[in-house]
């Protein structure tokens, strides 16, 4: 039976293996770790990008509208959609942030997530809707509404959300749960689509 609920704290580390498995061969993450083009999705060190993950969520399920939702099946995360509502971070949340990414993943790493960040910055809406940072259902479970679910629950939280695709196969199913896209750019060489939902 699937469940859609929000994650807890102690879903922390699952999560973040769950979404490192889903996004080794993603490109903007590929580039944040700087791995060269034509190179094979194990190029990019599991390890390393799950210790990225966890630091990741430690900001994005810091507090509403920051979020992390799941789909378990039998105590298996099967799907996962991150919210965030760009709130400023607390000093302890930040450097949490900071140590976690520049011990487990290295300098270089932190100091292109924040490029990749400050890159992307000019292309958010001004009006702050909340921010679809990471969706991801596994392979196998594909095509089974469970994306759909995740939406739904995920647009409970506010009127207007945004995200990013670096995928061109992504910007059809996102456009099927209505999302439109507004506006494309770079981060890090990296082509990023921008899309929008509202529910006005």
């Amino acid at each position: 039976m699937l469940t859609i609920r929000s994650a807890e704290s102690s879903d922390r580390q699952a999560l973040a293996s769950f979404l490192a498995q889903n996004f080794l061969s993603e490109p903007s993450m590929r580039a944040i770790f700087a791995v060269p083009a034509g190179l094979p999705p194990g190029a990019l060190p599991f390890g390393a990008l799950q210790v990225w993950f966890v630091a990741a969520l430690s900001v994005w399920t810091s507090g509403a509208p920051n979020q992390a939702i799941i789909a378990q099946q039998d105590d298996r995360i099967v799907g996962a959609i991150i919210l965030s509502g760009r709130e400023k971070l607390s000093l302890a949340v930040a450097w949490g942030w900071f140590w976690t990414i520049c011990l487990g993943c290295g300098l270089k790493v932190v100091f292109r997530s924040l490029m990749a960040e400050w890159q992307r910055r000019d292309s958010w809406p001004r009006n702050k809707p909340i921010i679809i940072e990471f969706v991801a259902i596994l392979a196998e479970h594909r095509g089974r509404g469970i994306a759909s679910e995740l939406f739904a629950e995920a647009h409970k939280q506010g009127t207007e959300f945004w995200l990013e695709t670096t995928l061109d196969q992504n910007i059809g199913i996102f456009e099927r749960i209505g999302y439109r896209v507004v506006s494309d750019h770079s981060a890090l060489g990296c082509r990023h689509f921008a899309m929008m939902f509202s529910k006005n």
